[in-house]
């Protein structure tokens, strides 16, 4: 079969007909609760692992059933409620991330969970991330929050807050620089020497931009940004300044 994630349920296709599941008004156990499939699919022999944006669910192919996922602590905590995104594959663990409770370890080999809380309340504000995290292939995950920059070690699983009361919107990661949003400014940070700067923005009516929160880096290693104004920016990979491209 192929499995096609949606905004709008599971869908299944034979290579003839297409089954759909949606979530029913009503919850009922073994239906699908949610209708977005925000992370991607898992697959092995016997079922499939994916979020809505409501819960984590094990989908069992033969039953045809879908069941949320529990951690099986000493408190039997779910994850049911959380919507996760994936991070990052690394071997046979997958790091699935919820913005207001942190890191979800997902080992595929014996179907093992392991949840990593946030580092809690810093100057007084409890620690919320974006879930756009970026991978540095370095071992750390790297995420933005309105109290500074979190960074996830999956070697310790050790949470470690930079530039705390900063408040970032966005970020990205190309060649051991993070690329970061904030406010109206980019700053970039290399994470090897923890060296930092702001790049300057040029062209177009820089005082309409409004916090960038949207970052991106190509294949040919270009670095873009969008605000919430719609302006874009590109920084190119040989350049050391970011160009206003146009408004969406």
């Amino acid at each position: 079969f192929m499995w096609i994630a949606t905004a709008d349920g599971l869908n299944r296709y034979d290579g003839v007909e297409m089954k759909i599941y949606k979530s029913p008004p009503e919850k009922h156990y073994g239906k699908l609760v949610g209708r977005t499939i925000r992370t991607k699919i898992i697959e092995d022999e016997d079922d499939l692992l994916f979020s809505t944006e409501i819960s984590l669910f094990r989908f069992d192919k033969k039953k045809d059933i879908f069941i949320p996922q529990y951690f099986g602590d000493s408190t039997s905590s779910t994850v049911q409620d959380l919507a996760l995104e994936t991070i990052v594959k690394i071997d046979s663990r997958y790091w699935f991330v919820n913005a207001s409770f942190g890191i979800v370890e997902y080992n595929e080999k014996n179907k093992e969970y392991h949840f990593y809380h946030l580092p809690g309340v810093q100057n007084g504000s409890p620690v919320y991330i974006r879930e756009q995290g970026v991978y540095d292939n370095k071992g750390r995950i790297w995420f933005v929050s309105t109290n500074g920059l979190v960074s996830f070690n999956i070697i310790d699983h050790q949470w470690q807050i930079h530039f705390p009361s900063t408040v970032f919107s966005g970020i990205t990661y190309n060649k051991d620089t993070l690329w970061l949003g904030v406010g109206n400014k980019v700053v970039f940070f290399e994470i090897n020497n923890n060296s930092t700067g702001i790049i300057p923005i040029v062209d177009g009516n820089i005082s309409s931009i409004n916090s960038l929160s949207v970052f991106y880096t190509d294949r040919f290693q270009n670095i873009w940004a969008g605000d919430h104004n719609g302006n874009v920016f590109c920084k190119r990979k040989d350049k050391g300044q970011f160009v206003w491209r146009g408004n969406i």
